[in-house]
């Protein structure tokens, strides 16, 4: 996982800057992130996922804003204990643990939709 990844402007929207051979697979617009570390400290915003051939990518709405997180990204390689929750009457979320890419810790987020 990696904190405010470069990205470029296409039109009027935020998109990843693409590595080599990578591909853009789906976008999707209202998702709630939070970020959990061990101690429990939480980190939640709004903004877009964009999935690659490559990684997940999270883009904070307040890009404009200069907030401090503006973006992150999750390697699928590094993913793992990921679940889909699809409850009756609620919003479906997708929760997994993310191995940081500077850190030999694990390190738990929650994307929920």
């Amino acid at each position: 996982m990696a904190c405010n990844v470069p990205l470029i402007r296409v039109q009027d929207e935020w998109l990843p800057l693409p590595y080599e051979n990578e591909l853009f697979i789906l976008s999707r617009k209202g998702v709630v992130c939070e970020i959990k570390n061990e101690r429990c400290n939480s980190t939640r915003s709004d903004g877009v996922l964009v999935l690659t051939t490559q990684r997940l990518v999270f883009i904070d709405k307040r890009i404009d804003q200069h907030a401090a997180m503006q973006s992150f990204e999750a390697p699928l390689y590094g993913i793992w204990n990921e679940k889909f929750h699809q409850p009756i009457l609620s919003a479906n979320s997708l929760s997994c643990d993310v191995q940081p890419v500077s850190l030999y810790s694990r390190r738990p987020f929650c994307l929920c939709c």
